[in-house]
């Protein structure tokens, strides 16, 4: 992607006259698109802080009313069988909404604390981005080396099997550094938010304390546990694959066994992925090496496992949420530019309120995604913290901790005698005291 915009994206630009100018000018669109990205985003985050519970509450109210309406329209239609789908569906929603009321009350002061520390350090977003930044190189990088390997072979007459092995790991080592780029976010994210948590002096800013650590003495950890996600992906590459070539074949008793291995291989990828998510949010905060943050998150899921899943579960709407709508405002904003602004921003381009609307929700859409993927760590740290140092935050913000205080006697459970941190001895983790695998 980097590839084609330099070589030829470039050029066009520089070379923009007359007709032409449009597509230099357009590029002046796309650059607005990307502020009112930035500054959507940010008031989304402070909308979560305000009324994250609401947004949830009316996410199901709408749903349910979506699907009730869908219902009656196939009723009043004359099509009984097809209403019963979406009356069943109406059902679901509002049972599983009545089983997590007191939920939504948890994941909606969680949110919030993770929200205000996410505004208090804004450098979290900045890392996000940089390493986002670095996502898509390494990406531009992947697909020149598929390229070139794809060529080389050709020129060499290579085996088929050769061809395979050599796909397969560059999609591993891919992968892998993918996943390595995301995770240096979420230890720093949760490196952050433990200092916030538990008032630690740090000589430098909380966020690049964290960040050195990531990229310094955790990055073992962080490269041990991304390999395992990453070959867990790559299995589900590879078998989704296989499925293409047997539905290529019309072998349908093949094919419906291959549908239940993509199924499968894509629920381990998943799995391993949540896992090690928490597994490094533990790594932050606590400075644990990816062997000790591992069994430490095991127990964690054994105790509170259930839990931990309808938190992320309910946060994870709010977040997609939010990223649908700041698409959807970046898009309109990038088409209301394409069809007000100046004549010759879009002169000589074909359709520039369709290519500017799209292209400015997609850009929309990433800008929030990088956004919401810190405050997502941030809440899975917030609410780990919460769940064994929860008089750490009673000693140091406590409006924060009455307000989760009260939401968690809601749900009827009690908070721990001693916090996890004080009984081990912890301290705030730093290059000499971070354990290494």
């Amino acid at each position: 992607m980097c590839a084609l915009a330099f070589v030829y994206g470039l050029d066009e630009i520089k070379s923009g006259a007359g007709a032409d100018k449009g597509k230099s000018g357009i590029m002046k669109i796309f650059g607005l698109c990307l502020a009112v990205a930035i500054v959507v985003s940010q008031l989304w985050v402070r909308v979560m802080i305000s009324c994250g519970g609401l947004l949830l509450k009316c996410m199901f109210l709408s749903a349910s009313l979506l699907m009730s309406g869908m219902a009656a329209l196939c009723i009043s239609q004359g099509l009984p069988y097809f209403a019963i789908p979406f009356g069943v569906m109406t059902l679901l929603i509002v049972t599983y909404f009545c089983c997590v009321t007191n939920k939504i009350d948890l994941a909606s002061q969680c949110l919030r604390t993770a929200c205000k520390i996410v505004r208090a350090y804004p450098s979290t977003q900045v890392v996000a981005l940089v390493m986002t930044t670095v996502s898509m190189v390494w990406s531009c990088i992947f697909a020149m080396a598929l390229y070139g390997v794809h060529d080389f072979f050709d020129a060499e007459d290579m085996s088929n099997g050769r061809r395979v092995v050599a796909w397969i790991a560059l999609i591993l080592v891919y992968f892998w550094g993918a996943q390595v780029c995301k995770n240096i976010v979420v230890c720093t994210t949760a490196g952050t938010a433990a200092e916030w948590w538990f008032a630690r002096s740090s000589p430098v800013h909380p966020t690049w304390s964290a960040f050195d650590r990531a990229v310094t003495v955790n990055l073992g950890s962080i490269c041990y546990g991304s390999f395992f996600v990453a070959v867990t992906q790559t299995v589900a590459a590879v078998v989704t694959k296989i499925k293409k070539k047997v539905d290529e074949n019309g072998n349908r008793v093949l094919g419906a066994a291959m549908c239940c291995c993509v199924c499968l291989a894509n629920c381990i990828a998943k799995i391993a992925e949540t896992f090690t998510s928490y597994a490094f949010i533990v790594v932050g905060v606590y400075g644990y090496g990816f062997g000790k943050a591992g069994g430490h998150t095991a127990k964690l899921f054994r105790d509170q496992g259930l839990l931990l899943l309808e938190m992320d579960g309910l946060v994870e709407l709010v977040l997609t949420m939010g990223s649908v709508v700041v698409a959807l405002i970046t898009g309109a904003a990038g088409a209301l530019m394409a069809e007000k602004g100046p004549d010759d921003w879009t002169d000589g381009v074909k359709n520039p309120t369709v290519i500017c609307g799209t292209i400015g929700a997609i850009m929309g859409f990433g800008v929030c995604q990088t956004c919401m993927s810190v405050v997502e760590s941030a809440n899975n740290s917030v609410l780990i913290s919460w769940m064994e140092n929860p008089h750490a935050l009673e000693q140091n913000h406590p409006d924060e901790y009455e307000a989760l205080h009260v939401t968690w006697k809601k749900l009827k459970r009690t908070e721990v005698a001693v916090d996890y941190a004080a009984e081990e001895g912890l301290v705030a983790p730093t290059e000499v005291t971070v354990e290494r695998d």
